[in-house]
């Protein structure tokens, strides 16, 4: 776990000089791993943002990264039946 400083989001982070500003679970995978590949996020599997476990981080798409986590859009975009326990499907859905 990050114990120093973390930023406004909740991920530890440490001044690498000059002002340069560096996400440590970001310089973890990047140090024991590797690059990050381009156009890839690191998704922490355990749900901790200050985890710096490379083998809790997984590169994966923004959409997928944000789908995987528990805000109300995510949470959402999981649900398989209404609050009433019907289910979400072309049969029991109207499109307005």
């Amino acid at each position: 776990m990050w114990t120093a400083a973390n930023s406004s989001h909740g991920y530890g982070r440490f001044n690498a000089g000059g002002g340069h500003i560096v996400l440590a679970h970001r310089f973890a995978y990047e140090t024991k791993i590797g690059p990050i590949p381009e156009g890839l996020t690191l998704d922490h599997l355990c749900r901790n943002t200050v985890c710096v476990n490379p083998q809790h981080l997984e590169p994966v798409t923004q959409r997928e990264n944000v789908l995987r986590g528990r805000s109300p859009a995510a949470i959402a975009a999981r649900a398989t039946h209404c609050p009433r326990g019907h289910p979400y499907d072309e049969e029991n859905t109207i499109w307005a």
